[in-house]
């Protein structure tokens, strides 16, 4: 039975940026109604953390997933792939089997056979790219927020602008679309906002509102989302950079 707790803020934000990278992992919050012993009993040689109150902070903000709540737990396939479940809509044995372990199931018990899926080719789902990261930006908030939440959680608008003419080169759609999600939803922090700045200076885009920068990925260097804000408040996607320097 392997059951880890986490106290500090730095432990939940360290395990929050590598979650599932190594190994299986679950997370639950201390105060919160999951029994660790029946996770660690379902999923042998899966790492149940068990999160404090400023842990489960730390794990926001280094993870972008913001909703680790007593009512909801975490599990991550290694390789970083992850899944959220409500308390009353999951049992240990269902976490086991969604990580993909050898359960023991009695022999009467007829099983279905489990179809193999892949991970679509996202860049293709439509002509336009800009449609394809759209749809990805609404498929982000619908597996990100739970359904709980989603009533007071909106989507705010938001468009490209005409000089992003092409893809982002220096990240894939799906992560561009989540860096939006998390902005067009408010929880723009996670992203480390920042202005772009030249010579020492702010840029301030064609409607008089400054350039910002949001981190794509938290690992250093990596791609930073660069956009704006129009007059009527609307968030305009300028591009996606490795560098300082942006569209002319």
């Amino acid at each position: 039975m392997s059951i880890r707790r986490l106290d500090s803020f730095e432990q939940g934000r360290t395990f929050g940026v590598n979650a599932g990278r190594v190994r299986a992992q679950i997370a639950i919050p201390a105060d919160g109604r999951f029994d660790p012993e029946k996770l660690a009993d379902a999923c042998p040689g899966v790492e149940v953390l068990v999160l404090s109150a400023r842990a489960c902070d730390g794990f926001r903000e280094g993870s972008g997933r913001w909703y680790l709540d007593n009512n909801h737990m975490f599990a991550f396939c290694r390789g970083g792939h992850a899944r959220y479940w409500a308390y009353g809509r999951v049992t240990p044995l269902a976490v086991a089997d969604w990580l993909g372990l050898a359960i023991r199931k009695p022999a009467a018990v007829r099983t279905v056979e489990h179809i193999q899926t892949r991970e679509p080719d996202w860049e293709s789902m439509f002509d336009d790219w800009r449609n394809t990261l759209d749809w990805l930006v609404r498929v982000a908030w619908v597996e990100r927020i739970p359904a709980g939440q989603k009533k007071t959680t909106r989507l705010d608008a938001w468009r490209c602008d005409p000089s992003c003419a092409r893809p982002p080169q220096a990240a894939g759609l799906k992560a561009v679309a989540e860096t939006l999600m998390d902005i067009l939803t408010g929880h723009e922090a996670i992203r480390r906002p920042h202005p772009l700045t030249r010579n020492g200076k702010p840029v301030i885009g064609r409607w008089g509102n400054p350039v910002m920068r949001f981190d794509v990925s938290r690992q250093a260097p990596g791609p930073r989302l660069h956009g704006t804000y129009d007059r009527d408040g609307v968030f305009v996607l300028l591009d996606v950079s490795l560098h300082d320097d942006l569209l002319d």
